[in-house]
């Protein structure tokens, strides 16, 4: 009861003040997911007003009814837009875009949830405290929806980054970002998106954060703030050894043509780092073995059409 109070008083005070953040939630076809995703934000205390603008890309079961029962609740809150066809991911995600009011924005894929709510009183904090910074992100847990279990993301690598996050680590350490769900971003740094990246249904939040630190560093929160959720339906994870070895290079070798080979040098190290070193654990040949002097750009053409033939 007093957790519903709270939320009323503050909703009041809302109706006179323009939101300072808009939290964007996506969603197409998780009824069982969406509630939770809802209820994380909801819980969200000792931040900046905020908005909540939900994006239903034409859901064909109960998402959309779940989320129109949390918007009776707290009509002054949410906000819902859904089509009558599918925008997809991306599109869905442009036009959300667009509804914002708040000066920074933060997304959680209908799929994912918040476990700190404190999450945007920290993103908030530090963002709004740096000038340069387009985006903000904290660390994240992975849930393996099979098992139930759950699986810090990537700490041999999390570990070892500093509160300053470049577009060098971003491209070498495979895109230690994680997602979406766990990232805050100043509206302004939309302007650096191009539209092309809207139009392909390939791209993802790998390539988003890479337009923002072509600009200007990223900061990284360690603390752990939210969940994602590893289940069938999810792009990668259902991926052979092979298919994953062949999506990394063919979108490393797109995302090297879009900034004109300016980041070879750190695709090369990602691709070494990735598939030859670890390979040699197990005495198996190291899929990078170059023994002819070609350009860096031509290396990964020959290793993408070596992959393709295996």
């Amino acid at each position: 009861m007093k957790f519903v109070l709270r939320i009323n008083m503050v909703m009041i005070e809302r109706k006179s003040k323009m939101p300072e953040i808009s939290v964007l939630i996506t969603t197409y076809n998780q009824e069982k997911y969406i509630a939770q995703a809802i209820e994380s934000v909801l819980k969200q205390i000792d931040c900046p007003d905020f908005e909540i603008i939900i994006g239903n890309d034409c859901s064909s079961d109960d998402t959309l009814k779940i989320c129109e029962e949390y918007r009776e609740k707290y009509p002054d809150l949410i906000t819902i837009y859904s089509y009558e066809s599918n925008k997809g991911m991306l599109g869905n995600l442009r036009f959300c875009f667009s509804k914002c009011k708040g000066r920074y924005i933060a997304i959680c894929e209908g799929d994912d949830y918040w476990i700190d709510p404190h999450k945007l009183k920290k993103q908030y904090e530090k963002l709004s405290g740096d000038t340069d910074s387009l985006f903000c992100f904290t660390d994240i847990k992975l849930k393996y929806e099979k098992s139930g279990k759950f699986k810090r993301h990537i700490p041999e690598i999390k570990n070892l980054l500093g509160e300053k996050f470049t577009i060098k680590q971003q491209i070498e350490l495979g895109g230690p970002v994680g997602n979406f769900s766990c990232c805050m971003i100043k509206k302004e740094g939309l302007g650096h998106i191009p539209d092309s990246y809207y139009e392909h249904k390939g791209n993802a939040d790998w390539l988003f954060f890479l337009y923002l630190l072509d600009v200007a560093d990223g900061i990284f929160i360690k603390d752990i703030c939210s969940v994602y959720k590893i289940h069938k339906n999810g792009t990668w994870s259902g991926l052979s050894e092979k298919e994953l070895m062949l999506a990394n290079l063919e979108v490393c070798l797109y995302y090297n043509k879009l900034f004109s080979s300016k980041y070879i040098d750190s695709f090369m190290t990602f691709f070494q780092t990735l598939f030859g070193y670890s390979n040699n654990q197990d005495g198996k040949k190291p899929l990078f073995s170059f023994s002819f002097p070609v350009s860096k750009k031509k290396k990964l053409l020959f290793e993408l059409a070596r992959l393709k033939k295996r």
